[in-house]
């Protein structure tokens, strides 16, 4: 398939590599395939984390090392039923407990409900029920977690563009590769951005990714938005009105939003973000910012 206009591309058979490296067995080297075949793709995390190992670690062993980190369910979910049939609803809930689910997108729901079809009807694959968002069915394939998308459908370019998470923005299909404008510089700098900023969960997104995908800091201009979106976090959680499943937002979780970047923000978002936290962090706070002006001030 040619590359998307105006995109990097990566031409790699990357569900082959898996499964000769042994990080795909036989079955999920199969539904990888047959929902590329049938107009399918992944995106978001899973994809990400190929396209960086592949791109930017080296394509080596390490790095393939890491993307087998990344998507495996782990051995201690095996307590939880793993290693048998499908598990009771209870079970179900830490199933896949860390493991990065492989999201797969189709172009239109006859395609999404084929996979279902085929998936439902294999030997050795175990459908988990809805996700607990309510936006795809999961399934696992031997160690991997895959997710069919079922809420949102359509061409690569117009789903990726409602992700409010750039690092997210690649797309891996049958040929290979393909990443935004952008993404590479974002990816070797360690940086996170942020291109939709009113999605309800956004803040807690970004603590998954920064703390999942090891970013240390966030793209620049995307500090001030950032501060922005904590103090509406906080007026809602004051006004009782932020919610998440079901329950009221408390303070504390927050504060954690408002030091996740802290040590890399330029002084005047440092300042504004003191206002939310106690006063044993705004002393520290306070330590630094004097420190880097008496820095400046010698240089």
């Amino acid at each position: 398939m040619s590359p998307f206009n105006g995109w990097g591309f990566k031409r790699i058979d990357w569900v082959g590599e898996m499964h000769s490296r042994g990080l795909l067995d036989g079955e999920g080297a199969w539904a990888l395939n047959n929902a590329l075949r049938g107009g399918g793709y992944v995106a978001g995390g899973f994809a990400r984390a190929l396209a960086y190992g592949v791109l930017c670690g080296g394509n080596n062993k390490a790095a393939w090392d890491r993307i087998d980190w990344y998507s495996q369910i782990p051995a201690y979910a095996k307590k939880h039923g793993v290693q048998l049939g499908a598990p009771t609803p209870r079970e179900a809930v830490f199933w896949k407990a860390t493991a990065g689910d492989i999201d797969l997108f189709f172009r239109d729901p006859q395609g999404a409900a084929a996979m279902i079809s085929a998936l439902d009807c294999r030997p050795g694959i175990y459908g988990m029920g809805s996700s607990r968002a309510g936006y795809a069915m999961d399934y696992r394939v031997g160690r991997r977690a895959l997710q069919i998308i079922t809420k949102v459908h359509g061409e690569p370019e117009d789903v990726i563009g409602t992700f409010d998470i750039a690092n997210a923005k690649v797309v891996l299909e049958e040929g290979g590769i393909h990443y935004t404008i952008g993404w590479l510089q974002l990816e070797e700098k360690r940086q996170l951005g942020i291109d939709i900023w009113n999605k309800p969960n956004l803040l807690w997104r970004v603590r998954k990714w920064a703390k999942k995908h090891l970013y240390a800091d966030l793209r620049p201009g995307d500090h001030a938005p950032y501060v922005e979106a904590v103090f509406s976090a906080m007026e809602a959680v004051n006004a009782g009105t932020l919610m998440r499943w079901g329950e009221a937002v408390k303070k504390y979780s927050i504060h954690s939003f408002a030091k996740m970047f802290i040590e890399t923000s330029p002084p005047a978002e440092v300042l504004k973000i003191s206002m939310l936290l106690d006063s044993y962090d705004q002393m520290h706070v306070i330590r630094n910012l004097t420190k880097l002006g008496m820095k400046n001030d010698q240089q």
